[in-house]
């Protein structure tokens, strides 16, 4: 059982990291006040987020 959990650690971490990518481009783009690709980046975030969960 332990190498389960392991393993679904593992694709959670997979499944996350595109996430954080894209959240903390969003952050960045905030602070720089660039409107444009903070709503691009929100799409994409968005997007991601769907396609997460609706597996």
């Amino acid at each position: 059982m332990k190498s389960l959990a392991i393993a679904q650690l593992g694709i959670l971490l997979l499944l996350a990291t595109p996430v954080m990518r894209v959240l903390f481009s969003a952050l960045g783009f905030m602070r720089e006040g660039d409107r444009t690709y903070i709503v691009i980046t929100l799409l994409v975030l968005a997007t991601l987020l769907t396609s997460a969960f609706a597996l």
